[in-house]
């Protein structure tokens, strides 16, 4: 979000809320510079409830998270009812927009709210808003207003079985009246832990795999495709264009915990059939077992979706160049140019991730996420330095991509251009004339003259900018395969064309920001759009906004830590993930070995297997250390 104009009350109207409370709403224009950060809550008290910690998730998965966890859906309804409290002395006005409070259709949530969960995943549109916000809601001193969403069908958990930890956190502009300041405050509320279950399997009657076959080759090279050992962050070699680049090494490998069927009889009844075992439902399950069905290699697989960082990205665009040689709205030079750009970030910020020793990388690093022990290096910050590393890797080495530059939904925009006034207006439906005037006014600005009628004296006004509220960028979190990027018809061609501005505000960054979103990417949340609370935060506590999106594309954007080339790339290894600890109890197997002739050893190192191909000696959960058997 970005904001213009100062304090300013306009107009007040009653506003009937949802749950049967009221509220005053109120007309308020403001300016990003005037807005207050603060790192936390404040007055306010927010809290979530539900009407069972009981949840179902879906028994097969398409997606993974940026961890390379398969994903599942929740199954049936998720009512998640939030209510947020004025624990103060005196009202205040609130936005309810981009908060639990502004319910979507059929009371879903319409943004991503669940960014401080670690197992639960937001999985509809996150948008990008721009400009100046308007309504704001009253909350009186001491009162509380609530709203309970559906958030089932948008939400997604990364396990079958155990807790998953449901927390709500959201950015929460608030205006105070008295002082005429708007405050942006960081809500968080409590945490439930919901009880996860996996829903029963499509059982298929299937003959068990011949242990005398080579089917231990097969599970072995696609048991896991979130396995360290398979896909993972790896250099290029010296003799490649540039060497000791990072890149993400994606491995077209089977997952036999993605797909959902199960054997209908037999000793291993209930339990999930190995990807091996089902050729002959590859219509089904090619997502899940891309390496059995044969599309390893071809354009179905995922692996098209990849290249290395410095490569020129492939992606299609549609509506993207207006064919009118209009200097700023949907040129697609600026599109092109905007992509350049990102691969040139890419260069900066993988280079001082992958050169943490480095003065000024450690410094950039340090401005907007802040670290501990002083420097970047400090083995303290290795697991967020990990994180940072792997999310810009996949991000810079994303590619066959979509930008859609007309979406017809979630981008609406309010302004006034020569006395017509547009409020949440559909920004596809705006006239092709109005549209390159306004876009042009907010880059070079508008001149008027004004005649003094007693003297007929004529002065002229120059002002800068522009004076709008509106979506700039959206994307669907879970669809990745096209991931596609919904460019806003007026909002994403307001943004400069400059990368390290003052504003960190450009298009490149923008398509940066928006690419962090994707679950498998990043995975990234709008947790705070302030640039001083951001910088603030990173100061008094150190990688709390790893996951908020707007500080990675701020950082991308930035320019302190260098300008460094891929032709940079000559030293500095990534070091390997730390070593998994020894197992402290006994196995107890007596060498009992499983329906395809593997033992604990081989489960140590391929954890999804637990449970999943136990013979009528080996019972892995009982007997493995690994998995959670053995004895001490």
């Amino acid at each position: 979000m970005a904001f213009l104009m100062a304090g300013l009350i306009l107009t007040v109207v009653v506003l009937a809320m949802h749950n049967g409370n009221s509220g005053t709403e109120v007309r308020v224009e403001f300016s990003r510079d005037n807005v207050k950060g603060h790192l936390g809550a404040g007055q306010f008290v927010a809290s979530i409830s539900v009407e069972s910690t009981d949840v179902t998730v879906a028994s097969s998965s398409s997606t993974t998270d940026h961890r390379n966890r398969a994903l599942f859906q929740v199954e049936g309804d998720l009512l998640v009812t939030y209510s947020l409290k004025n624990d103060g002395d005196r009202n205040v006005f609130v936005v309810a927009k981009q908060t639990p409070l502004d319910e979507g259709d059929n009371d879903q949530p319409k943004e991503n709210f669940l960014g401080s969960s670690s197992t639960l995943y937001y999985t509809g549109i996150i948008t990008e808003e721009a400009g100046t916000f308007e309504n704001f809601m009253m909350i009186p001193a001491g009162e509380a207003v609530s709203a309970t969403l559906n958030i089932a069908s948008t939400t997604v958990v990364s396990g079958t079985q155990g807790t998953a930890d449901l927390v709500y956190t959201h950015a929460l502009f608030v205006h105070d009246p008295e002082s005429g300041t708007v405050e942006e405050f960081v809500i968080r509320s409590n945490t439930i832990d919901l009880t996860i279950k996996q829903a029963p399997g499509i059982p298929i009657d299937v003959p068990l795999p011949d242990s005398n076959s080579n089917n231990t080759q097969n599970r072995r090279r696609a048991a896991s495709a979130g396995g360290e050992e398979y896909a993972s962050v790896l250099q290029t070699a010296s003799p490649a264009p540039y060497g000791n680049v990072p890149y993400w090494n994606y491995v077209c490998a089977d997952d036999d915990n993605a797909h959902g069927f199960t054997y209908s009889s037999g000793p291993n009844k209930g339990s999930k059939v190995p990807c091996a075992g089902l050729k002959t439902y590859c219509d089904s399950v090619k997502s899940a077992c891309p390496h059995t069905c044969g599309i390893c290699g071809t354009s179905a697989s995922a692996a098209a979706n990849w290249n290395k960082p410095y490569e020129a990205k492939a992606y299609t665009n549609k509506d993207c160049d207006s064919g009118s040689g209009d200097a700023y709205w949907k040129k697609l030079d600026l599109l092109t140019g905007a992509e350049d750009d990102k691969r040139n970030m890419c260069a900066n910020m993988l280079y001082c991730l992958q050169n943490p020793s480095n003065a000024a990388c450690s410094d950039v690093v340090k401005k907007w996420f802040g670290v501990t022990g002083g420097a970047l290096s400090a083995s303290s910050n290795a697991a967020n330095l990990a994180t940072l590393k792997i999310g810009y890797t996949k991000i810079c080495s994303a590619t066959n991509y979509k930008y859609e530059c007309t979406p017809t939904s979630n981008c609406k925009i309010t302004f006034t251009l020569d006395g017509m006034s547009y409020k949440d207006y559909p920004q596809d439906q705006i006239s092709e004339t109005v549209a390159k005037k306004f876009v042009k006014q907010c880059h070079e600005g508008s001149v008027t003259k004004k005649t003094d009628p007693t003297t007929g004296t004529i002065t002229t006004f120059t002002t800068t900018g522009c004076s709008y509220s509106g979506t700039t960028a959206w994307v669907s979190s879970s669809e990745t395969n096209p991931r596609v990027v919904n460019l806003c018809p007026l909002g994403f061609w307001i943004q400069s064309d400059e990368i390290g501005g003052t504003t960190k505000k450009s298009k490149a960054s923008t398509i940066f920001h928006e690419l962090s979103h994707f679950n498998d990417l990043a995975g990234t949340d709008d947790l705070q759009y302030n640039d001083k609370a951001q910088l603030d935060e990173a100061v008094s506590s150190p990688w709390g906004y790893i996951n908020n999106a707007d500080t990675w594309g701020n950082m991308a954007d930035s320019t302190e830590g260098g300008s460094h080339t891929w032709a940079d790339f000559k030293n500095g290894n990534i070091p390997p993930s730390p070593p998994k600890p020894a197992p402290k109890c006994k196995d107890t197997t007596n060498g009992a070995k499983d329906s395809y002739g593997d033992g604990c050893d081989e489960y140590a190192a391929q954890l999804s297997w637990c449970g999943q191909y136990d013979s009528k000696t080996f019972k892995s959960k009982m007997m493995c250390c690994c998995c959670g058997g053995g004895s001490i």
